[in-house]
Protein backbone atom coordinates (compact mmCIF):
# COMPACT_ATOMS: atom_id res chain seq x y z
CA UNK A 1 0.00 0.00 0.00
CA UNK A 2 1.28 3.43 -0.95
CA UNK A 3 1.82 5.75 2.00
CA UNK A 4 1.85 9.51 1.95
CA UNK A 5 2.63 12.36 4.34
CA UNK A 6 -0.36 14.20 5.75
CA UNK A 7 -0.71 17.17 8.07
CA UNK A 8 -3.72 17.82 10.30
CA UNK A 9 -4.06 21.37 11.59
CA UNK A 10 -5.67 22.26 14.89
CA UNK A 11 -6.08 25.02 17.47
CA UNK A 12 -3.35 26.14 19.85
CA UNK A 13 -3.26 23.89 22.90
CA UNK A 14 -4.91 20.88 21.26
CA UNK A 15 -1.86 19.45 19.48
CA UNK A 16 -1.28 16.54 21.89
CA UNK A 17 -4.96 15.60 21.91
CA UNK A 18 -5.00 15.57 18.10
CA UNK A 19 -1.80 13.49 17.97
CA UNK A 20 -3.40 10.94 20.28
CA UNK A 21 -6.49 10.81 18.07
CA UNK A 22 -4.34 10.24 14.99
CA UNK A 23 -2.35 7.46 16.67
CA UNK A 24 -5.55 5.70 17.76
CA UNK A 25 -6.88 5.91 14.20
CA UNK A 26 -3.76 4.25 12.81
CA UNK A 27 -1.55 7.17 11.81
CA UNK A 28 2.15 6.35 11.58
CA UNK A 29 5.28 8.44 12.22
CA UNK A 30 3.24 11.01 14.15
CA UNK A 31 5.03 14.30 14.87
CA UNK A 32 3.69 17.31 16.78
CA UNK A 33 4.20 20.90 15.62
CA UNK A 34 2.62 24.20 16.61
CA UNK A 35 -1.08 23.94 15.71
CA UNK A 36 -0.39 20.92 13.50
CA UNK A 37 0.39 17.21 13.58
CA UNK A 38 2.05 15.31 10.71
CA UNK A 39 1.62 11.60 10.08
CA UNK A 40 1.84 8.98 7.35
CA UNK A 41 -0.65 6.55 5.89
CA UNK A 42 -2.67 5.58 2.84
CA UNK A 43 -5.77 7.09 1.24
CA UNK A 44 -8.08 5.02 3.46
CA UNK A 45 -6.49 6.68 6.49
CA UNK A 46 -6.91 10.10 4.88
CA UNK A 47 -10.63 9.44 4.44
CA UNK A 48 -10.92 8.18 8.03
CA UNK A 49 -9.12 11.19 9.48
CA UNK A 50 -11.41 13.66 7.72
CA UNK A 51 -14.51 11.78 8.80
CA UNK A 52 -13.55 10.96 12.38
CA UNK A 53 -11.02 13.39 13.89
CA UNK A 54 -12.70 15.61 16.47
CA UNK A 55 -9.87 18.10 17.02
CA UNK A 56 -8.62 18.68 13.44
CA UNK A 57 -9.40 21.87 11.54
CA UNK A 58 -8.35 20.42 8.18
CA UNK A 59 -6.24 17.57 6.78
CA UNK A 60 -3.62 18.29 4.11
CA UNK A 61 -1.86 15.93 1.70
CA UNK A 62 1.72 17.10 1.12
CA UNK A 63 2.47 16.72 -2.59
CA UNK A 64 5.72 18.68 -3.03
CA UNK A 65 8.60 20.19 -1.10
CA UNK A 66 10.39 23.10 -2.77
CA UNK A 67 13.62 24.75 -1.68
CA UNK A 68 13.66 28.47 -2.50
CA UNK A 69 16.81 30.32 -3.43
CA UNK A 70 15.15 32.97 -5.56
CA UNK A 71 11.62 34.12 -6.28
CA UNK A 72 11.33 32.24 -9.61
CA UNK A 73 11.91 28.91 -7.81
CA UNK A 74 8.36 29.05 -6.44
CA UNK A 75 6.70 29.27 -9.87
CA UNK A 76 9.02 26.66 -11.39
CA UNK A 77 8.55 24.24 -8.51
CA UNK A 78 4.75 24.48 -8.59
CA UNK A 79 4.67 24.22 -12.39
CA UNK A 80 6.67 20.96 -12.19
CA UNK A 81 3.93 19.24 -10.17
CA UNK A 82 1.72 17.01 -12.40
CA UNK A 83 -1.51 18.70 -11.32
CA UNK A 84 -3.45 17.01 -14.12
CA UNK A 85 -2.87 13.70 -12.28
CA UNK A 86 -4.60 15.05 -9.15
CA UNK A 87 -7.67 16.77 -10.59
CA UNK A 88 -9.26 17.74 -13.90
CA UNK A 89 -9.49 21.21 -15.44
CA UNK A 90 -13.27 21.40 -14.90
CA UNK A 91 -12.70 21.71 -11.13
CA UNK A 92 -12.56 25.23 -9.68
CA UNK A 93 -9.52 26.05 -7.58
CA UNK A 94 -8.31 28.39 -4.83
CA UNK A 95 -4.89 28.86 -3.22
CA UNK A 96 -4.32 29.62 0.46
CA UNK A 97 -0.85 30.75 1.53
CA UNK A 98 0.97 31.22 4.82
CA UNK A 99 4.26 33.07 4.26
CA UNK A 100 7.28 33.77 6.45
CA UNK A 101 10.26 34.53 4.23
CA UNK A 102 12.21 37.62 3.11
CA UNK A 103 11.72 36.51 -0.51
CA UNK A 104 8.00 37.34 -0.33
CA UNK A 105 6.29 39.86 1.91
CA UNK A 106 2.76 39.31 0.65
CA UNK A 107 0.79 36.05 0.96
CA UNK A 108 -1.67 37.20 -1.70
CA UNK A 109 1.17 37.60 -4.20
CA UNK A 110 2.36 34.07 -3.37
CA UNK A 111 -1.15 32.70 -3.91
CA UNK A 112 -1.35 34.44 -7.29
CA UNK A 113 2.03 33.08 -8.41
CA UNK A 114 1.05 29.55 -7.38
CA UNK A 115 -2.28 29.91 -9.16
CA UNK A 116 -0.52 31.12 -12.30
CA UNK A 117 1.83 28.12 -12.29
CA UNK A 118 -1.06 25.66 -11.90
CA UNK A 119 -3.16 27.33 -14.59
CA UNK A 120 -0.20 27.53 -16.99
CA UNK A 121 0.60 23.85 -16.43
CA UNK A 122 -2.98 22.82 -17.26
CA UNK A 123 -3.08 25.06 -20.34
CA UNK A 124 0.22 23.65 -21.63
CA UNK A 125 -0.60 20.00 -20.90
CA UNK A 126 -4.34 19.80 -21.64
CA UNK A 127 -5.22 22.96 -23.53
CA UNK A 128 -7.83 23.86 -20.90
CA UNK A 129 -7.29 25.83 -17.69
CA UNK A 130 -9.27 25.50 -14.43
CA UNK A 131 -11.23 28.48 -13.16
CA UNK A 132 -10.62 30.19 -9.84
CA UNK A 133 -13.40 30.30 -7.23
CA UNK A 134 -12.45 32.02 -3.99
CA UNK A 135 -15.84 31.52 -2.32
CA UNK A 136 -16.59 27.85 -2.95
CA UNK A 137 -13.68 26.08 -4.68
CA UNK A 138 -13.72 22.37 -5.46
CA UNK A 139 -9.94 22.12 -5.10
CA UNK A 140 -7.92 24.00 -2.47
CA UNK A 141 -4.12 24.18 -2.68
CA UNK A 142 -2.30 25.04 0.53
CA UNK A 143 1.09 26.79 0.46
CA UNK A 144 3.27 27.07 3.56
CA UNK A 145 6.55 28.97 3.27
CA UNK A 146 9.04 29.28 6.11
CA UNK A 147 12.33 30.92 5.17
CA UNK A 148 13.44 28.96 2.09
CA UNK A 149 11.26 25.91 2.71
CA UNK A 150 7.98 25.47 0.86
CA UNK A 151 5.37 22.78 1.39
CA UNK A 152 2.71 22.47 -1.30
CA UNK A 153 -0.34 20.49 -0.21
CA UNK A 154 -3.81 19.56 -1.36
CA UNK A 155 -6.48 20.38 1.20
CA UNK A 156 -8.42 17.13 1.66
CA UNK A 157 -11.12 18.71 3.82
CA UNK A 158 -12.32 21.77 1.91
CA UNK A 159 -14.75 23.41 4.30
CA UNK A 160 -12.97 23.45 7.70
CA UNK A 161 -13.77 20.38 9.78
CA UNK A 162 -15.03 22.42 12.74
CA UNK A 163 -18.04 23.27 10.57
CA UNK A 164 -19.75 20.00 11.45
CA UNK A 165 -23.08 20.89 9.88
CA UNK A 166 -25.40 20.56 12.87
CA UNK A 167 -25.37 24.18 14.03
CA UNK A 168 -28.40 26.14 12.85
CA UNK A 169 -28.17 28.98 15.36
CA UNK A 170 -25.25 30.40 17.29
CA UNK A 171 -25.12 32.36 20.53
CA UNK A 172 -23.45 35.77 20.86
CA UNK A 173 -20.00 34.14 21.06
CA UNK A 174 -20.39 30.47 20.07
CA UNK A 175 -17.57 28.03 20.75
CA UNK A 176 -15.73 26.57 17.80
CA UNK A 177 -16.74 22.90 17.56
CA UNK A 178 -13.12 21.72 17.52
CA UNK A 179 -12.35 23.80 20.61
CA UNK A 180 -15.41 22.36 22.37
CA UNK A 181 -14.42 18.78 21.53
CA UNK A 182 -10.84 19.45 22.60
CA UNK A 183 -11.97 20.96 25.90
CA UNK A 184 -14.00 17.83 26.66
CA UNK A 185 -11.20 15.47 25.66
CA UNK A 186 -8.69 17.40 27.79
CA UNK A 187 -10.83 16.58 30.84
CA UNK A 188 -10.53 12.85 30.12
CA UNK A 189 -14.33 12.49 30.04
CA UNK A 190 -15.33 9.43 28.01
CA UNK A 191 -19.05 9.07 28.64
CA UNK A 192 -18.67 7.00 31.81
CA UNK A 193 -20.18 9.69 34.09
CA UNK A 194 -22.57 12.64 33.86
CA UNK A 195 -21.70 15.74 31.84
CA UNK A 196 -23.05 19.16 32.82
CA UNK A 197 -23.06 22.26 30.60
CA UNK A 198 -24.71 24.93 32.80
CA UNK A 199 -24.04 27.97 30.59
CA UNK A 200 -24.68 26.13 27.34
CA UNK A 201 -25.07 29.03 24.88
CA UNK A 202 -25.64 27.43 21.47
CA UNK A 203 -25.18 23.93 22.93
CA UNK A 204 -21.86 23.14 21.29
CA UNK A 205 -20.25 21.54 24.36
CA UNK A 206 -23.27 19.35 25.02
CA UNK A 207 -23.54 18.23 21.40
CA UNK A 208 -19.83 17.40 21.17
CA UNK A 209 -20.07 15.53 24.48
CA UNK A 210 -23.02 13.48 23.22
CA UNK A 211 -21.13 12.63 20.03
CA UNK A 212 -18.15 11.46 22.09
CA UNK A 213 -20.37 9.47 24.45
CA UNK A 214 -22.18 7.72 21.59
CA UNK A 215 -19.07 7.40 19.37
CA UNK A 216 -20.71 9.44 16.61
CA UNK A 217 -18.09 10.60 14.06
CA UNK A 218 -18.01 14.40 13.62
CA UNK A 219 -18.15 13.99 9.84
CA UNK A 220 -21.56 12.32 9.91
CA UNK A 221 -23.33 15.63 9.22
CA UNK A 222 -20.99 16.70 6.40
CA UNK A 223 -22.31 16.67 2.85
CA UNK A 224 -18.91 16.56 1.16
CA UNK A 225 -15.13 16.69 1.51
CA UNK A 226 -12.62 18.17 -0.94
CA UNK A 227 -10.95 14.78 -1.55
CA UNK A 228 -14.13 13.67 -3.31
CA UNK A 229 -13.15 16.00 -6.17
CA UNK A 230 -9.76 14.35 -6.71
CA UNK A 231 -9.00 12.00 -9.59
CA UNK A 232 -8.06 9.17 -7.23
CA UNK A 233 -11.24 9.38 -5.12
CA UNK A 234 -12.48 5.87 -4.30
CA UNK A 235 -16.16 6.12 -3.39
CA UNK A 236 -16.46 2.46 -2.44
CA UNK A 237 -13.53 2.78 -0.05
CA UNK A 238 -14.95 5.94 1.53
CA UNK A 239 -18.38 4.35 2.07
CA UNK A 240 -16.66 1.40 3.73
CA UNK A 241 -14.81 3.81 6.05
CA UNK A 242 -18.11 5.49 6.93
CA UNK A 243 -19.73 2.15 7.69
CA UNK A 244 -16.83 0.99 9.86
CA UNK A 245 -16.70 4.24 11.85
CA UNK A 246 -20.41 4.24 12.68
CA UNK A 247 -20.25 1.94 15.68
CA UNK A 248 -22.83 3.04 18.24
CA UNK A 249 -21.68 3.09 21.87
CA UNK A 250 -24.01 2.55 24.81
CA UNK A 251 -24.39 5.58 27.08
CA UNK A 252 -25.97 5.15 30.50
CA UNK A 253 -25.41 8.56 32.06
CA UNK A 254 -26.82 12.07 31.61
CA UNK A 255 -25.84 15.13 29.60
CA UNK A 256 -27.47 18.21 31.11
CA UNK A 257 -27.51 21.55 29.29
CA UNK A 258 -28.99 24.75 30.66
CA UNK A 259 -28.79 28.52 30.26
CA UNK A 260 -30.53 31.53 31.76
CA UNK A 261 -31.14 33.09 28.33
CA UNK A 262 -34.38 32.09 26.51
CA UNK A 263 -32.73 32.91 23.17
CA UNK A 264 -29.78 30.65 23.98
CA UNK A 265 -32.13 27.81 24.96
CA UNK A 266 -34.10 28.21 21.73
CA UNK A 267 -30.94 28.14 19.63
CA UNK A 268 -29.36 25.26 21.51
CA UNK A 269 -32.58 23.24 21.34
CA UNK A 270 -32.74 23.67 17.56
CA UNK A 271 -29.07 22.71 17.19
CA UNK A 272 -29.53 19.63 19.38
CA UNK A 273 -32.57 18.52 17.41
CA UNK A 274 -30.73 19.09 14.13
CA UNK A 275 -27.94 16.86 15.43
CA UNK A 276 -30.61 14.27 16.32
CA UNK A 277 -29.37 14.17 19.90
CA UNK A 278 -32.49 15.40 21.70
CA UNK A 279 -32.96 11.90 23.14
CA UNK A 280 -29.48 12.09 24.71
CA UNK A 281 -29.22 15.71 25.88
CA UNK A 282 -31.56 17.12 28.52
CA UNK A 283 -31.93 20.87 28.08
CA UNK A 284 -33.79 23.44 30.14
CA UNK A 285 -33.87 27.16 30.93
CA UNK A 286 -32.24 27.65 34.32
CA UNK A 287 -30.23 30.13 36.34
CA UNK A 288 -26.89 28.43 37.09
CA UNK A 289 -26.97 29.82 40.63
CA UNK A 290 -30.22 27.97 41.27
CA UNK A 291 -29.02 24.59 39.96
CA UNK A 292 -27.27 21.78 41.77
CA UNK A 293 -25.61 18.51 40.85
CA UNK A 294 -27.06 15.14 41.72
CA UNK A 295 -25.22 13.09 44.30
CA UNK A 296 -22.35 11.37 42.57
CA UNK A 297 -19.64 12.55 40.25
CA UNK A 298 -19.17 13.82 36.75
CA UNK A 299 -17.68 16.59 34.64
CA UNK A 300 -18.93 20.16 34.51
CA UNK A 301 -17.57 22.66 31.97
CA UNK A 302 -18.26 26.39 32.14
CA UNK A 303 -17.39 29.01 29.54
CA UNK A 304 -18.55 32.10 31.47
CA UNK A 305 -18.62 35.68 30.18
CA UNK A 306 -15.10 37.12 30.13
CA UNK A 307 -16.17 40.55 31.34
CA UNK A 308 -16.48 42.64 28.19
CA UNK A 309 -19.93 43.86 29.29
CA UNK A 310 -19.30 44.04 33.05
CA UNK A 311 -17.22 46.37 35.22
CA UNK A 312 -14.07 45.01 36.88
CA UNK A 313 -15.79 44.83 40.26
CA UNK A 314 -18.85 43.28 38.65
CA UNK A 315 -16.97 40.48 36.91
CA UNK A 316 -14.90 39.73 40.01
CA UNK A 317 -18.05 39.35 42.08
CA UNK A 318 -19.65 37.24 39.35
CA UNK A 319 -16.68 34.86 39.28
CA UNK A 320 -16.70 34.66 43.09
CA UNK A 321 -20.37 33.67 42.97
CA UNK A 322 -19.57 30.93 40.43
CA UNK A 323 -16.85 29.50 42.68
CA UNK A 324 -19.04 29.68 45.77
CA UNK A 325 -21.92 27.93 44.01
CA UNK A 326 -19.68 25.19 42.64
CA UNK A 327 -18.34 24.49 46.14
CA UNK A 328 -21.82 24.44 47.63
CA UNK A 329 -23.91 22.65 45.01
CA UNK A 330 -21.60 20.44 42.92
CA UNK A 331 -19.60 18.51 45.49
CA UNK A 332 -18.13 15.34 44.03
CA UNK A 333 -17.86 16.79 40.52
CA UNK A 334 -14.84 18.04 38.60
CA UNK A 335 -15.35 21.53 37.18
CA UNK A 336 -13.43 22.98 34.22
CA UNK A 337 -13.56 26.68 33.47
CA UNK A 338 -12.44 28.50 30.31
CA UNK A 339 -11.85 32.24 30.62
CA UNK A 340 -9.56 35.04 29.47
CA UNK A 341 -10.26 37.06 32.61
CA UNK A 342 -7.24 36.19 34.76
CA UNK A 343 -8.22 38.67 37.47
CA UNK A 344 -11.72 37.28 37.75
CA UNK A 345 -10.41 33.72 38.00
CA UNK A 346 -8.53 34.72 41.17
CA UNK A 347 -11.90 35.26 42.86
CA UNK A 348 -13.10 31.69 42.36
CA UNK A 349 -11.88 30.82 45.83
CA UNK A 350 -10.79 27.41 44.55
CA UNK A 351 -7.32 26.06 43.89
CA UNK A 352 -6.98 24.73 40.33
CA UNK A 353 -5.49 21.30 39.78
CA UNK A 354 -4.44 22.06 36.19
CA UNK A 355 -3.81 25.27 34.25
CA UNK A 356 -3.87 24.90 30.48
CA UNK A 357 -3.44 27.56 27.79
CA UNK A 358 -6.02 27.68 24.99
CA UNK A 359 -7.22 30.17 22.40
CA UNK A 360 -10.91 30.95 21.98
CA UNK A 361 -10.79 32.58 18.58
CA UNK A 362 -7.95 35.08 19.01
CA UNK A 363 -8.51 35.41 22.76
CA UNK A 364 -5.86 33.92 25.05
CA UNK A 365 -7.57 31.87 27.74
CA UNK A 366 -6.79 29.73 30.75
CA UNK A 367 -8.52 26.39 31.06
CA UNK A 368 -8.59 25.42 34.73
CA UNK A 369 -9.93 22.39 36.56
CA UNK A 370 -11.23 22.28 40.12
CA UNK A 371 -11.95 19.17 42.18
CA UNK A 372 -15.15 19.93 44.08
CA UNK A 373 -14.50 17.72 47.09
CA UNK A 374 -16.62 17.41 50.21
CA UNK A 375 -15.16 18.70 53.46
CA UNK A 376 -11.59 19.91 53.74
CA UNK A 377 -9.11 19.84 50.84
CA UNK A 378 -6.41 18.02 52.83
CA UNK A 379 -8.87 15.27 53.78
CA UNK A 380 -9.81 14.92 50.10
CA UNK A 381 -6.17 14.68 49.00
CA UNK A 382 -5.36 12.20 51.77
CA UNK A 383 -8.33 10.01 50.78
CA UNK A 384 -7.29 9.99 47.13
CA UNK A 385 -3.67 9.08 47.96
CA UNK A 386 -4.83 6.20 50.14
CA UNK A 387 -7.03 4.88 47.31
Amino acid sequence: MLKYTFVATTLFGLEKILAREIELKGGEEVSIFQRAVSFRGGLALLYKMNYSLRTAIRVLWKVKYIRLKKEQDLYDGVYSIPWEDYFTSDKTIAVNSVVNTPLFNNSLFVSLRVKDAIVDRFRDKTGVRPDVDIENPMIVINVHIHQGNVDISLDASGTPLFKRGYKLMGSVAPLNEVLAAGMIMLTGWDGESDFIDPMCGSGTLSIEAAMIAKNIPPGVFRKSFAFQNWNNYDEELFLKIVENEMVDKEFNHRILASDISPDAIEGATNNIKNAQLDDIIEIKKADFFKTEGDAGNGILIINPPYGERLSVSGINEFYKEIGDHLKKSYQGYTAWVLSSNMEGLKYFGLKPGQKLDLLNGQIKCKYLNFELFKGKRNDFLRSNSEN
